[in-house]
């Protein structure tokens, strides 16, 4: 495996893992000191996110380990330009129902109302075309979404941290864009997402009080 591999597909979603990974630390330190919903919902977001790049790494691992050279390329796609199919498997499907998951939570804790139905058929609309492409299109449709809540937010509060927030949620959006723009089928996602949720994440956690000792 070679070191651009490494680099782009392995660490720097390791990367990003470890950051989300820190918020639920965090997250569940703090709740030790009292029950939170929202606290509780946050704790889940980061968990389920950093969950589901443990799965990708593995795909990636096990794409390479076949054969196919086609993931070290800058933007993850192919470099003759001709469409690959999906390497859908277990890992693949499990990263993506783990990263819908964690922003369905997120949703949830910045919504001020619930949306069931909206949920469900958002859910069911991935029967009716490629999985791949269309859990893309939802993880991008609702980091969107977390990142208009949070810029009103901002809006509203005019503070540092309501600010921080809208930043990270944007930087967040930006990268999950990315992965569905450039998205190559059966090659992996682009390095410049994984850069844009690394900072995005690190933004959003840091505002995470310290929990003391």
């Amino acid at each position: 495996m070679s070191f651009a591999v490494v680099l782009a597909h392995i660490l720097l979603p390791g990367a990003v893992a470890a950051a989300a990974g820190s918020g639920a630390w965090r997250c569940w330190r703090l709740l030790r000191y009292g029950s939170d919903p929202r606290l509780a919902r946050l704790m889940w977001f980061y968990g389920l996110f950093a969950a589901s790049l443990v799965p990708w790494v593995i795909w990636v691992a096990n794409v390479h380990a076949g054969g196919h050279g086609d993931l070290a390329g800058t933007l993850g796609g192919h470099h003759d330009g001709s469409a690959g199919v999906e390497r859908v498997n277990g890992f693949l499907l499990a990263h993506h129902a783990l990263m819908l998951a964690s922003l369905g939570v997120a949703v949830r804790a910045f919504s001020h109302r619930r949306t069931p139905e909206a949920a469900a058929a958002a859910a069911g609309l991935a029967l009716f075309g490629p999985f791949i492409p269309v859990a893309l299109a939802f993880e991008a449709a609702m980091t969107l979404y977390l990142a208009i809540q949070a810029i009103l937010n901002h809006k509203e509060r005019r503070s540092p941290g309501a600010l921080q927030v809208a930043a990270g949620f944007l930087l967040l959006f930006l990268g999950h864009l990315s992965f569905f723009l450039f998205h190559a089928p059966g090659a992996g996602r682009t390095p410049l997402g994984d850069i844009f949720a690394l900072v995005g994440i690190v933004l959003l956690a840091q505002l995470l009080p310290r929990p003391s000792a």
